[in-house]
Parts: C-alpha cells; structure tokens; sequence
C-alpha cells in the first residue's frame, strides 16, 4: 500500500500504465497479426516512403563517415519524381525531426514494423510532454495522467496521428512550448523554451506555423491574467524578452527551416481558397456536438473524447463567477476557432479550411478535464443544474446526425454516468473513497470504445 500510495504522486508513472493498458488493448491486435500503420493513401504514398528512403540514406551516409568519406548525403534526388530538392521535399515529412533520426536502425525488411513503432513512440511523448504542462500548472497527479491519456487518445491522436506519421509532432511540442512560457514567465532557466522552439521548427515548418499563433496568444492570455494592473510598458519588456529567445531556438534551426520555407511559399496550395470563410456548411453544425464524442470526417473535426472528460470540463467552465476565468476565456476563444471557417484557413497558411489545428482544441478541453478534477466535494445545486441543463442539449446535438453511431451512444452513457456520480458525490461520504477510481473506468472505457470502432 505504502508503494501504491508513492505511485499515485507521480504522473508519468500512471499515464504510463494508463497508455500502455489503452495502446495494447486498441492496437495490440495490429502486431499480433502482423499488421502495421501504413495506411492507403498518403501513409501509404508519402509518408512510409518518405521514412523508408531516409532510413536508407542515412545509413549510407554514416558508413560513408565510417569509412572515412565524409557524411554525405543527397540534396538532389531524379528518382524522385522528376527531380526535386531532398530538404524541401522531405521536410513535410521526416527530415528535421530528431526522432526521424532512428529510421536509420530499421532495414527494408523491418521499416514497415519500425514506422508503426516511430508513430507510437510520438504518441507515448505527447502525453509525457502533456503531463509535465499539467504539472506544471499545479494540476494533481490523477486527473493530469488522465488527461493526457485523454489527449493522447483523442479524434486526433486515433486518426490522423496513426494516418500521417508527422500529424503526432505538434501534439509533443505544443505543451513543451507552453511549459517554457510559463517557465519563462517564473524568470527560470530559458533553454526548455529554446529547445522546444527549435524542435517544433526544425521538426515541421507547417505546424511550426500553427503552433507560433497558438503559443502567441497563450502568452498574451497569461501575462494579463498574471500581471494585470501593471503598467503596460512592463508588456515591451515581455514581448522582447519571448522574442530574442524565440529567435535563438529558430535561429538554431535554420539550416533546415529556410529551404522548407522557400519551398512552402512557392506552393500552389498557398492562398487558394475556394470555400466560404465566413459560415460552415449545415452538416458540420449538425455534426459538431456528435464530433465531440465520435468521429465524424468534417474539415478535420477529429475531437472524440470520452465522455467523463466533457464532464469534467463543463465543470470547470460552469465554476462560479472568479474561478477559472482564464481556463472560460481560452475555452471560448478555442470553441469561437472552431465555429468559423476564416480561422481553418488562417491556421492552414490561408489555404483551404481545414482544422488540422484540432489538436490544440482538444489539450484545452483536456486541461478543463484536469481542473475540473478539483472540483470534487466543492460543487454547489446551482452549478450541478448549469453542467446538467448543458449536458442535455449536448445530449440533443449530438442525436442530430443520421444515422447515429454506436460509439456515440456509448459515450452518452459514460458521459451520464459519470454526471450522475458527481452529483451523488457531495451527497454520500461514501463515495468519496471510490469515485475517482469510477471516473478513470469510466474515462478508459471511452477511450477504448473510440480505439476499438475505429480499429
């Protein structure tokens, strides 16, 4: 008891156990039967050949280096299409990337095995990283292991994670991004932030992109929610200061960042819109709330979270006037990104709409999720009826869409479930022993329903 009692203060020890339960019992059946991630479509076509040709030139290269030749590596490639330039091809995909580096260990004959392997390793360091963010801002241990499972395990990270082997990058550099800000922010040692910085941008200029929006206007968020009543000449200092240190970490990925950038502007993809930007089409809406607790393929809305998570957010976001006014007002922002299409484009380099920044969305929640944790044994009548009355409309959207999933209606059951254990917490002493132990079943199993429809 005494050493279970050691293994619940620490996080990483239980989102360990919670990832490796989740990932064997969704994608096990993959490798007993010798299945992998290479998916139809651009798996398939881009980004497994993508893996499967650098593994082969490095390996080149280093014995080249071994030999004493030099490390030399191709920047032309004519087997490549009609030739084109290596980094900036490449770049999308795999060069940069420190991870991408152990392509380099698996054959031909293993490559298949080894790409599935990278994408969960990718996955494993996104909740690590999610947990140090939640950790970081004084979330306790329970609640921020499942949420990182949660964010882990999401739409997003079931998806177009497991679908595209470099859609799971931003997931691992948006907390570590947003643990230097805050670091930064405690005036501690700059480097974490400078590293994350250098490791989103020399991983994937695309989302290096969306993650400067999304770091920016958290910064702004914090410092006025951590300074307010300040001069506003303080706000020069903090700009400059995130600036310079933002500066060094892309300065040190230069090498790599520049030519991908030079190919990117160059695309014919940039700036071609062809869709409405003010107002979505009528079935994204009626498909938005079932989005939340089940894929549905619209402009990338892979959200799907269990349902005791959107519980436990709305708790957060129903807290009473003063508490968690910077979690509402993230939230509301999020939710607003989401609603309009003007802000798919805007993160997609003002191309077509499409919210491949849902990973974002989703940690928001997420961390709603942690907060909302807290909550437990405080929660008024009042704030009870305010989740409740929003749960049943959430409960009437997501019944919209024909035909209904049967995932959907599995999440409904947990999301209540879970509501109504909450709301009998406050009433019976007893309850208080057992409830977080229900609400992690409960958060798992939803998980696990999402994991095993799609797979």
């Amino acid at each position: 008891m005494k050493y279970l009692n050691k293994l619940k203060k620490h996080p990483l020890w239980v989102y360990t156990l919670c990832f490796a339960l989740c990932f064997g019992l969704v994608f096990g059946p993959f490798f007993l039967t010798h299945k992998t991630f290479i998916y139809q479509g651009d798996s398939s076509m881009q980004h497994y050949p993508s893996f499967l040709y650098y593994g082969e030139q490095l390996r080149r290269a280093f014995a080249s280096f071994f030999v004493g030749k030099g490390f030399q590596f191709p920047q032309w490639e004519y087997s490549i299409g009609l030739g084109v330039d290596v980094f900036s091809t490449l770049s999308y995909y795999i060069i940069g990337e420190p991870l991408s580096l152990l392509s380099a260990l698996f054959p031909a004959s293993l490559a298949p095995y080894g790409y599935s392997l990278m994408i969960a390793l990718r996955l494993y360091l996104a909740g690590l990283a999610f947990c140090a963010f939640l950790k970081e801002r004084d979330c306790a241990p329970l609640p921020g292991a499942l949420a990182a499972v949660a964010y882990v395990f999401s739409g997003y990270g079931l998806r177009p994670a497991i679908f595209h082997s470099a859609f799971s990058i931003p997931m691992i550099d948006l907390p570590l991004l947003l643990v230097g800000v805050e670091r930064l922010y405690k005036k501690k040692d700059p480097k974490l932030f400078v590293l994350a910085v250098f490791h989103s941008a020399v991983s994937s200029f695309y989302f290096f992109y969306m993650l400067v929006i999304l770091v920016v206007l958290y910064a702004f968020l914090r410092y006025f929610f951590l300074f307010w009543g300040q001069p506003l000449r303080c706000l020069g200092g903090w700009v400059l200061r995130f600036f310079l240190w933002a500066l060094a970490g892309t300065a040190l990925a230069a090498p790599i960042l520049l030519p991908c950038l030079n190919s990117m502007l160059q695309s014919e993809r940039l700036l071609s819109v062809e869709q409405d930007l003010l107002l979505y089409s009528k079935a994204y809406f009626t498909h938005y709330a079932a989005g939340l607790v089940s894929v549905y393929e619209y402009h990338y809305f892979y959200v799907a979270l269990s349902g005791p998570v959107l519980v436990f957010a709305l708790l957060a976001l129903t807290a009473p006037k003063g508490k968690f006014r910077e979690e509402k007002l993230c939230m509301a922002v999020l939710l607003f990104f989401t609603l309009v299409p003007f802000f798919g484009s805007m993160f997609n380099a003002f191309s077509y709409v499409t919210n491949r920044w849902i990973w974002a969305f989703i940690a928001g929640i997420c961390f709603c999720f942690a907060r909302g944790f807290s909550l437990l044994g405080q929660l008024g009548r009042r704030q009870l009826g305010m989740t409740g009355g929003l749960l049943i409309l959430l409960t009437g959207l997501c019944l919209l869409p024909s035909p209904i999933k049967i995932t959907t209606w599995c999440q409904l059951a947990f999301l209540w479930a879970s509501y109504l254990l909450v709301a009998a917490y406050s009433r019976r002493e007893k309850l208080r022993t057992w409830l977080p132990g229900a609400v992690s079943f409960l958060a798992a199993a939803g998980v696990l329903v999402t994991g095993t429809s799609l797979f």
